[in-house]
C-alpha cells in the first residue's frame, strides 16, 4: 500500500515539475534579430548568443550559438549554431530549389534532399537538404527567395532577387534535439518583400 501511495506522489510530483518546465518554456522571453540589408528577422530565445555574419562590406545575417563556448563568437572551437543569412542572387538561380542546390551538391560529401521534413520559411516557396560535412557534422540548410531584380537590361525579367538561407550545424549526436530547435527558430522568421 506504501510502495502505491509513494509512486502516486511521485507522479504528482513529476506532473508539477513537468507543468513547470512547459510553462518557462512557453514563457521564454525573445529578442528580435534584424537584418536592414536583406529584409528579414527572426525572434530568438534572449538567453542565446547570437553572432553577426558580414562579408564584403555586406551584413548577410547572423549566427545563433546552441551550446557556446566560454569564447562566444569569438571562440575558434567548432561548435553547433542555426544561421539565418540573405544574399543578392547573383548567381541567378530561378528557384529555392536550384539555389539550394549550389550549397548541397558535392561530388566528396552526401547529401538528400529532406522533403520529409517540411522544412520552410513560412509562407514561401522553399526547398530544404542535408548534407553530411564530414568528421560527424551534419548541416541542414533551407532556402527560400524573394522581391525581384530592379529594372536592369542584363538580368531575366522577373529573376528572384535576394536569396534567403536558414543553416542547421550540428552534430549527429545532437541532431534530433537541435532540429526540433531549428524548426521552432525557422517558424519565427519574418522575410520583408519590397515587391512581389
Amino acid at each position: 500500500m506504501q510502495i502505491v501511495l509513494a509512486r502516486t506522489a511521485w507522479r504528482q510530483v513529476l506532473m508539477v515539475l513537468v507543468s513547470g518546465l512547459a510553462f518557462n518554456v512557453s514563457a521564454a522571453e525573445f529578442k528580435e534579430l534584424r537584418n536592414e540589408e536583406f529584409r528579414f528577422s527572426v525572434n530568438v530565445p534572449s538567453d542565446m548568443v547570437s553572432c553577426e555574419s558580414a562579408s564584403g562590406g555586406h551584413r548577410h545575417g547572423f549566427g545563433i550559438l546552441l551550446d557556446p563556448p566560454g569564447g562566444g563568437c569569438d571562440s575558434k572551437e567548432p561548435q553547433s549554431y542555426i544561421g539565418f543569412f540573405g544574399d543578392y542572387n547573383v548567381l541567378e538561380s530561378r528557384s529555392p530549389k536550384e539555389a539550394m542546390r549550389l550549397l548541397c551538391v558535392a561530388k566528396s560529401t552526401k547529401s538528400r534532399s529532406l522533403h520529409r521534413l517540411s522544412l520552410a520559411f513560412s509562407g514561401h516557396k522553399s526547398a530544404a537538404c542535408e548534407k553530411d560535412a564530414g568528421g560527424g557534422w551534419v548541416n541542414v540548410f533551407v532556402t527560400a527567395q524573394a522581391d525581384r531584380w530592379p529594372d536592369d537590361p542584363n538580368r531575366q525579367p522577373g529573376m528572384p532577387y535576394i536569396n534567403y538561407t536558414a543553416e542547421l550545424h550540428t552534430t549527429q549526436a545532437r541532431f534530433a534535439a537541435d532540429l526540433k530547435t531549428f524548426k521552432g527558430m525557422l517558424a519565427r522568421v519574418s522575410l520583408f518583400q519590397v515587391s512581389q
